[in-house]
Order: C-alpha cells, then structure tokens, then sequence
C-alpha cells in the first residue's frame, strides 16, 4: 500500500523531473500525434523520443496514480535507460534514480 509520505515524495520528484527537463531544454510545448502516444511498443521507443516519452506519458501516468490514490508499480527501472540516451543531462538521470528507489523501495 502506498503512504501519503510516498505520494508526497514522488509528487516532488516528478515536479523535479519536470524543471530538469525544463532545464536541460527537453520539453515540448507541442504533444505528439494520438497515434504516436498509443505505441505499444517499451517507453514508445518506435514513436517517441526517451524525453517525450517522460513528458507526455510517464509523468502523466504517475500524477493519474497520486491524484486517484492507486497504488504505484511495484518496480520502477528507469534511470538505466535514462543513463544510456541522456547521459549529458545529469539531473534528469539522478532525479530518474531517485523515482525509482522511492518506487521500488518505498519511502525511506
């Protein structure tokens, strides 16, 4: 069950999320097409670039979880892959990490 203590530290860390990416001029202010957003395929890597898919599907998804009280995943991974293609933005990457342990080990 997720506490009030982890929806509050992961509401910081997305908001964190999106100032770094604000930061390291990785924001859009245009969405991408329905049809790119509805890939089927990990992190909609055929339709999506590892950036828009933080700012249009992930950071939305995880506030939908906060505001509707639901439980977050049991695991999160992302800064592996954050390390590969965004290794020049250094915030964004540790602010991934930092989403996942709280996601994987709760807070702490």
């Amino acid at each position: 069950m997720t506490t009030t203590q982890e929806y509050n530290a992961l509401k910081q860390l997305i908001v964190h999320l999106e100032s770094a990416l604000r930061a390291a001029q990785c924001w859009s202010a245009n969405p991408p097409s329905k049809k790119a957003l509805a890939s089927e395929q990990p992190f909609c890597i055929d339709t999506l670039s590892f950036d828009q898919w933080l700012q249009f599907v992930f950071i939305p998804k995880i506030n939908t979880l906060i505001a509707q009280g639901k439980a977050l995943p049991s695991e999160s991974n992302i800064a592996p892959l954050a390390k590969q293609v965004m290794s020049q933005h250094v915030e964004v990457v540790e602010t991934l990490a930092a989403i996942d342990a709280l996601i994987t080990n709760g807070y702490q």
